[in-house]
């Protein structure tokens, strides 16, 4: 939410976003003096100033909330020039016109969702920016972006994930003159907040804490031994007057936005998760394989199968992963990265046994034709025919145009099974064809 500050006195205008908590006061939490991941905003227009919050998610790119730096009712950017960016983790403060605490960077460009419009009060959909800076507002503890997997385990727990801001702490007060931060256990993911194209995420704040005006902007965290994952950027609260809210967009799930930043900044864009994404059983071994992302292909330089514990099952840059079936978790996930260690997740289907179908056959004088429907699995090298005591007819090479071959019988019934032959063994055998007379 943001906070407009008159110069001659403080005027606090309270927005009423999705539902947060009960406590009224904003995270309810710890000072944050110091920490690097959260800095604040002063936008200076006439004699008011729009106080808002940001996440510093790389040196020269800060994520705040669209309204923050968006006309009301048009969604027209506001001058770049007249936003202050607060030294991240400094005290907030107000002096002469200007941020006591002003860091020198300054933004050179705001990159919003297309059509974004605030309209009220009320939290509105996508309502996520990028601001890229001329140059380096210091160091960040943020790693990457966390996924859709991280974040869809998380809520799945309701797992504690911080929050951070320079917003108001009481209903009626003025903004934070110092950064606070609190962990509030996520409680849902919406997919389509109204018309949005990214996911918001909520937390239960009850007797926990809660986001109130100022907070806009500001970050979601979460530690992992990979480091601390941006999760979201906070959108909203209700100051205490809900249970639920807290309402952040994760920026995973809005690439045009933060791809944008990065190309400005030079950086390699984050690849969105994998596509296609199947997984099957030979033996005792589990095969995941992908195609490559649909957003940004050219920066995936590897992949990682991870299960839903965190740990990874296969690193590298194909697009196969082989592991034996008791290593890879029933619920795991393919991530695409970039040179950065930056990507989104795809889920692995539940696996299926790879067995083929019944072969096809035709009966001729003297002979069989025998024809085989290739299996979905990226690695079979050959189809071996089977009679009914088990016995090799026929072996097609999987390249062949055409999956078939013709022997010689002789008179009376027969009936053919087919297996598929891979590095990881052979698949399990398929049903019998039907049965058929040769004369």
């Amino acid at each position: 939410m943001r906070i407009w500050v008159a110069l001659v006195s403080a005027c606090a205008l309270v927005a009423g976003g999705t539902p947060a908590s009960a406590e009224p006061r904003v995270f309810g939490g710890s000072v944050a003096v110091g920490n690097p991941i959260v800095t604040g905003t002063a936008y200076v227009t006439g004699n008011l100033y729009r106080i808002c919050s940001a996440s510093v998610w790389r040196p020269r790119i800060l994520l705040t909330a669209a309204h923050c730096v968006t006309e009301e009712n048009s969604g027209a950017l506001i001058d770049p020039s007249r936003l202050q960016i607060n030294t991240p983790g400094a005290p907030y403060q107000l002096a002469g016109g200007s941020l006591v605490a002003r860091s020198p960077a300054r933004v050179v460009q705001i990159i919003t969702p297309p059509g974004f419009v605030q309209v009220g009060r009320q939290v509105m959909a996508n309502d996520i920016a990028a601001l890229v800076l001329d140059s380096d507002i210091g160091p960040t503890l943020i790693s990457r972006l966390a996924s859709r997997g991280e974040i869809g385990l998380w809520t799945s727990q309701n797992a504690p994930v911080l929050a951070a801001g320079y917003g108001r702490t009481s209903l009626t007060g003025g903004g934070g003159d110092v950064p606070a931060q609190v962990s509030l256990p996520l409680a849902s993911i919406d997919e389509g907040y109204r018309g949005s194209t990214g996911w918001v995420i909520n937390s239960r704040t009850a007797g926990v804490g809660d986001i109130c005006s100022g907070d806009s902007g500001g970050p979601r965290w979460a530690s992992s031994t990979t480091g601390n994952l941006l999760a979201g950027v906070i959108a909203g609260g209700s100051c205490g007057t809900s249970i639920v809210g807290a309402a952040s967009f994760v920026p995973i799930t809005y690439l045009s936005v933060v791809n944008a930043a990065l190309a400005a900044t030079g950086n390699p864009l984050v690849p969105s998760g994998p596509t296609n994404v199947k997984s099957a059983v030979v033996g005792t071994t589990r095969t995941t394989w992908w195609t490559a992302p649909e957003v940004a292909p050219e920066f995936a330089t590897s992949y990682q199968v991870v299960g839903i514990d965190g740990n990874a099952v296969c690193n590298g840059a194909g697009t196969i992963c082989t592991a034996p079936v008791a290593s890879v978790p029933a619920e795991a996930a393919v991530r695409s990265m970039n040179a950065q260690g930056e990507g989104d997740t795809a889920l692995v289907p539940a696996f299926t046994v790879l067995k083929p179908t019944p072969p096809r056959v035709k009966p001729k004088r003297g002979s069989v034709q025998i024809g085989v429907t290739a299996v979905d699995y990226p690695r079979v090298s050959a189809y071996s025919v089977r009679t009914t005591g088990g016995k090799q007819v026929c072996k097609i090479p999987s390249g062949d145009e055409v999956l078939s071959c013709t022997i010689d019988v002789k008179s009376g019934k027969h009936r053919y099974r087919v297996l598929a032959i891979t590095p990881e063994g052979p698949s399990a055998v398929s049903d019998w064809s039907r049965t058929v007379r040769v004369k």
